[in-house]
């Protein structure tokens, strides 16, 4: 029965060359230049969306409201509500919000598209009450289809 066992040394060799050859590829990885097509840190891919519009890594749909953090990022406003009563963290870096920020956001403005209606026209807006208190806007993007 001994016999139709493999060399305990066997197995130990194999785990040794195994973390030897990991070991050198990491060597020879920090050795390369890093390539000049790689992004600078902190340097976000750009967006697949279109011009002028950006898009909020929380719903995954563009901004509504764009609010700046002071780490550079950017999503909505309600989203950024959200995160900052459930851990006032930053979703993307999870450096901390300040606390005053929901008094005083950021707030990015985004050029109206040509097809806005002047203020010729008359326009309706739809509003909601909230569960507790207060009044919400519908949002245009809810209607879309």
């Amino acid at each position: 029965m001994a016999e139709s066992l493999p060399p305990s040394g066997h197995r130990y060799s194999t785990r040794r060359n195994t973390r030897k050859r990991s070991l050198e590829a990491d060597e020879a990885q920090k050795d390369q230049p890093a390539e000049k097509t790689a992004g600078k840190e902190g340097e976000e891919e750009p967006s697949t969306s279109k011009p002028g519009e950006i898009d909020c890594a929380i719903c995954l749909q563009s901004c509504v409201h764009p609010a700046r953090l002071p780490c550079g990022h950017i999503f909505c406003f309600l989203c950024l509500k959200g995160v900052f009563r459930s851990c006032a963290k930053c979703a993307m870096c999870r450096r901390p919000i300040p606390r005053n920020y929901l008094e005083t956001p950021d707030l990015l403005e985004i050029p109206m598209p040509a097809s806005a209606p002047s203020g010729d026209e008359e326009e309706f807006h739809w509003f909601y009450e909230g569960r507790h208190g207060g009044w919400w806007q519908y949002e245009e993007r809810m209607f879309a289809s």
